[in-house]
C-alpha cells in the first residue's frame, strides 16, 4: 500500500472520528474546508519562498524547455497564476464555510459543489488564458519543420559566450 493511501486513509478515519464524537454533520464537512484553507496558505507561503506552487506542478505535468521554464515572464506568471489559485482555493473554503455555517446541510450539499465548479472553471480558464499569452509573448511559433522557433534573443545570448545555441526544444 502506498503511503498517500496510508495518509488518505488515517484522515478519513479521523474525520469520521471527530464527526461522531461530536455528534456534529457540521464538524465532518468543516474540516475539508480548513484543509482547503493550508492548501491556500501554502500556494502563498510558495511565493514567499520564491518558489510558486503553479510553477512546480506545471514542471511536472508539462513538459517544457528548461529555457522556457527559467524565462523572467515564465517564473512571473507562475507567481501570478499561484496568486491566483490561492485566491480560488480560499474563495472556495469561504463560500463552503458560509454555507455550512448559515444555510441548512442539504443546501450545503447542492450548492457547494457547483459553486466551487463555477470559480474553478473561471479560474482554469484564466490560467490558461494568462498562460498562453505569456507564451505568445516569447515569440514562440511553428517553423516549417514544425518544431517551435527558438526563444527570442537565445541565440544572441548564446553568442555573447562565444557558442551556438542549439535552441530550447534540442
Amino acid at each position: 500500500m502506498s503511503a498517500s493511501m496510508i495518509l488518505a486513509t488515517v484522515a478519513i478515519t479521523v474525520r469520521v472520528a471527530l464527526a461522531a464524537w461530536s455528534g456534529s454533520a457540521i464538524v465532518y464537512f468543516l474540516q475539508p474546508e480548513l484543509g482547503t484553507i493550508c492548501f491556500s496558505m501554502m500556494f502563498l507561503a510558495s511565493i514567499w519562498l520564491r518558489r510558486p506552487l503553479v510553477g512546480k506542478l506545471i514542471g511536472e505535468y508539462v513538459r517544457l524547455p528548461q529555457a522556457v521554464m527559467a524565462h523572467e515572464r515564465i517564473r512571473r506568471c507562475f507567481v501570478h497564476l499561484t496568486v491566483l489559485w490561492a485566491l480560488v482555493l480560499l474563495a472556495n473554503a469561504t463560500v463552503g464555510i458560509w454555507l455550512l455555517l448559515s444555510a441548512t446541510l442539504g443546501t450545503y450539499l447542492l450548492v457547494r459543489p457547483i459553486a466551487v465548479a463555477i470559480i474553478s472553471v473561471l479560474a482554469f480558464t484564466c490560467s490558461v488564458t494568462l498562460f498562453l499569452r505569456v507564451l505568445r509573448h516569447l515569440d514562440l511559433h511553428p517553423r516549417s519543420s514544425g518544431r517551435p522557433a527558438p526563444i527570442r534573443g537565445a541565440q544572441e545570448g548564446a553568442r555573447k559566450v562565444g557558442r551556438r545555441s542549439p535552441g530550447p526544444w534540442r
